[in-house]
C-alpha cells in the first residue's frame, strides 16, 4: 500500500468534521506515527499532508488558510449531499463550497464581487461558512425552497439541537430588503418549529425591516453587506 493510500484511509478515521475541533499539525503527525511506526519520517508525512490538502478528492483540508499561523486540519466537507429534503429531520441537496479555498480569500480582497455572483452560488457560500462555524447545513432544493434557503443545525450535548432557517438574498446595493422578507421568514420559523431565522444579504435592510427584526430579536436576526464582509474577514 502506498503512503498516499495509507494516509487517506487513516485520515478518514481520525480527522474531526467540526473545524472547532481541528487537529494541529504536530498532534496529527504524532497520531499518524502511532499508526505508521517508523515506516516514514516526519518530513515525509508533512510532504504528503501538503499534497493531500491540495487534492479535492482527499479526506483532509486545512482548517485555516495558508500563512495564518500553526496549521490545523479537519475532514474535508462532503461535496454533495443527495438526499431530498422534506422535513426538519431529513437532509437536503447541497453543493458545499470549500470555505478554506480561494473563494474566501477572493471575497476578502474584493467584497463587491459578492453582489455579482450567481444567487445559488451565494447560497452555497453561506452554507459553507455556516458549516465552518460548526453547523450541520442543508441547502434547500433550488426550484422549491419552502420559504428558506438553508437549514443550519447546531448540536449541543447539554442543550440539544438548535435549528436555524436562513434566507439568502444576493441583491445589488440599491435593492434593499423590505419588511416582507423577515416577516415571511418569521412565519416559516414558527410553522416549522425552528428556533431562529436569519436573513443574509449583500445589500441592506430598510428601516421597517430593521425595526421588525429588532422587535423579534429573540427569534430573528439579519446580516447585511457590512456584517457579511466582517464575517468573511473573520474566517
Amino acid at each position: 500500500m502506498s503512503i498516499a493510500t495509507h494516509l487517506r484511509s487513516i485520515l478518514s478515521e481520525i480527522l474531526p468534521e467540526n473545524p472547532q475541533d481541528a487537529i494541529r499539525n504536530r498532534e496529527l503527525i504524532r497520531l499518524l506515527r502511532l499508526r505508521f511506526g517508523d515506516d516514514y519520517s516526519d518530513s515525509t508525512i508533512r510532504k504528503w499532508l501538503r499534497e493531500l490538502c491540495d487534492d479535492p478528492s482527499s479526506p483532509i483540508v486545512r482548517a485555516s488558510p495558508k500563512g495564518t499561523g500553526i496549521a490545523s486540519f479537519v475532514l474535508r466537507p462532503p461535496r454533495i449531499y443527495t438526499a431530498q429534503r422534506s422535513s426538519l429531520t431529513e437532509a437536503g441537496s447541497l453543493l458545499l463550497v470549500d470555505v478554506y479555498s480561494e473563494y474566501i480569500e477572493h471575497f476578502r480582497k474584493c467584497p463587491e464581487d459578492l453582489r455579482t455572483m450567481p444567487p445559488r452560488k451565494f447560497e452555497e457560500l453561506i452554507a459553507a461558512m455556516l458549516h465552518n462555524h460548526g453547523c450541520h447545513v442543508t441547502l434547500s432544493p433550488e426550484t422549491r425552497d419552502g420559504g428558506f434557503d438553508i437549514m443550519a443545525v447546531r448540536h449541543d450535548r447539554i442543550l440539544g439541537d438548535t435549528v436555524s432557517l436562513v434566507e439568502c438574498k444576493r441583491y445589488a446595493q440599491n435593492r434593499r430588503i423590505d419588511v416582507d422578507i423577515p416577516r415571511r421568514l418569521l412565519g416559516v420559523v414558527n410553522s416549522m418549529d425552528a428556533h431562529r431565522g436569519l436573513v443574509v444579504t449583500t445589500s441592506s435592510l430598510t428601516a421597517p425591516a430593521n425595526s421588525f427584526v429588532s422587535q423579534n430579536s429573540a427569534i430573528l436576526g439579519a446580516k447585511d453587506f457590512l456584517d457579511l464582509t466582517q464575517w468573511i474577514g473573520s474566517i
